[in-house]
């Protein structure tokens, strides 16, 4: 048993080597895949769209969203070993953030205040995570009599949460301009956005 013991505990950094190096780094994956993935995106910017380019955008996303998909199962598998060896965990502190975690996902009245007559509103919203994140942007129009007249979606590539807020106010006043709508409200839950308009 003891031969064992230390053939084991000898064992032990040649298999962390083994799964830095063969298996990969979940971090460096990530990082790297996020990496390509903005320089694709910055090429595009810099030299225009083609079909090339495109690609090489969709390919280095894939690559991403698979590296993310990887240090998504690496943590989940990690969080039940955690779980599995320290068993869960009876305690005041815990109760609290079950208690804490339940009335933070409660949603208690949502309300939407129509414009003045004649006045089409845009709702618009951009959000972003990560710390090179890909950003989101969404716009709901409607009337001052509750009409729903459309809806805009977009991922905008990354961009901080503010750059997402930003390019939502700016796609809703380029889409007003394009449908020649001269009576248009904005409204959005950024104090940056407001303030620098």
């Amino acid at each position: 048993m003891h031969i064992l013991h230390y053939k084991l505990k000898s064992l032990k950094p040649k298999l962390q080597d083994w799964n830095k190096h063969s298996v990969g780094d979940f971090h460096y994956r990530v990082h790297t895949a996020q990496q390509n993935l903005y320089e694709a995106q910055l090429a595009i910017d810099q030299l225009g769209f083609s079909m090339d380019m495109s690609q090489r955008e969709i390919d280095c996303l894939t690559s991403y969203t698979q590296a993310l998909s990887l240090l998504n199962s690496f943590w989940k598998d990690k969080s039940k070993n955690v779980r599995f060896l320290e068993g869960d965990r009876n305690t005041a502190f815990s109760h609290r953030q079950n208690k804490i975690r339940t009335a933070q996902s409660h949603i208690s009245e949502v309300s939407w205040t129509p414009p003045s007559c004649g006045t089409i509103k845009f709702n618009c919203d951009g959000s972003s995570v990560g710390s090179k994140p890909c950003g989101a942007i969404g716009i709901v129009i409607r009337d001052s009599n509750f009409a729903f007249l459309g809806a805009i979606s977009s991922n905008i590539g990354i961009a901080s949460p503010i750059e997402a807020e930003f390019c939502a106010v700016m796609l809703a006043v380029e889409t007003a301009m394009n449908l020649s709508m001269r009576n248009i409200c904005l409204e959005t839950d950024s104090i940056t956005v407001v303030s620098a308009f």
